[in-house]
């Protein structure tokens, strides 16, 4: 969801439906891959950080 929302403030509009994790879960700090699903012929990674708070 978050994903979503910082995608959202760059003017992009995606579904969370589209967005799809590998492992599907971030529980630890580090660097993830999010796969989105932009069509149904294209699909983009973006990597993203967890940090502590």
């Amino acid at each position: 969801m978050q994903i979503a929302e910082a995608i959202a403030k760059k003017g992009f509009e995606i579904d969370r439906k589209n967005i799809t994790i590998e492992g599907d879960t971030v529980k630890e700090v580090g660097t993830y891959t999010a796969h989105i699903k932009l069509h149904r012929e294209v699909t983009v990674d973006i990597e993203f950080k967890v940090v502590s708070e």
